[in-house]
């Protein structure tokens, strides 16, 4: 009983013992599902698709779970979202007309099969020509992605696409110059005039991050790289 108890307390179910599995929720069967899977302290855990057709508030309850009971065991997990092995996988194995293709960490994997790295910048709506020719300036191969409103905010947020091998130190300057005022470059483009007030300026926020696991997958689904069959591993 002590086994249960604990077992679901760490599941969070530890309100709902006494209840019958089909009088539970989806997401409470669920994690029921990830208990009955730990008790008895197995050293190796199977999951097939834990969070499949959860909400995303459920699913993120679960993969705490997932990433809190991992640390004392070998947990395989096999999923179709990308976004789920991206949050609680430590090694990731891609597979492709029925074969793995390749292994390694989600570090490993975006930079060697990314398509580079993807900048988000939230800035003003009459600034986005001005950050357009910033990012031209530093980077010429960048590429605007997408642009859109942020919710319950005037500001927008665009998404830049950059090469993986891009000279990122003078944009990343600039960008952080620019939330205190106009950066040179940008009074070169746009020409002299009044430091924009603080709601106008041009980069509000901004973050850099790695093509996502989705792309990567997609370009070894497709087999872009590496050109041969063998599997490529990776023991970072």
């Amino acid at each position: 009983k002590r086994v249960v108890e604990r077992v679901a307390a760490f599941v969070q179910l530890h309100g709902h013992v006494e209840k019958a599995a089909g009088s539970l929720s989806g997401g409470m069967r669920r994690r029921l599902s990830l208990a009955l899977s730990l008790i008895g302290s197995p050293q190796f855990v199977c999951l097939d698709e834990p969070t499949t057709g959860l909400d995303p508030v459920t699913k993120r309850g679960v993969w705490r779970i997932i990433d809190a009971a991992k640390r004392n065991k070998v947990m395989l997990l096999t999923t179709h979202s990308m976004e789920e092995a991206d949050a609680v996988a430590q090694r990731v194995a891609i597979m492709a007309a029925g074969q793995i293709r390749v292994i390694g960490t989600q570090q490993h994997l975006k930079s060697r099969f990314g398509a580079g790295y993807r900048l988000h910048v939230s800035h003003s709506p009459c600034r986005a020509s001005a950050l357009d020719a910033l990012v031209q300036h530093h980077i010429p191969r960048g590429r605007l992605k997408s642009r859109q409103a942020i919710p319950a905010s005037r500001d927008q947020q665009s998404v830049y696409s950059l090469p993986l091998r891009s000279p990122l130190s003078g944009l990343l300057s600039s960008l952080v110059a620019e939330k205190n005022g106009p950066t040179a470059i940008e009074r070169d483009v746009e020409g002299e005039g009044e430091r924009p007030a603080p709601e106008s300026r041009m980069v509000k926020e901004y973050h850099l991050a790695f093509s996502s696991l989705e792309e990567v997958f997609l370009r070894v689904a497709h087999r872009v790289e590496p050109p041969d069959n063998d599997v490529e591993y990776s023991f970072e």
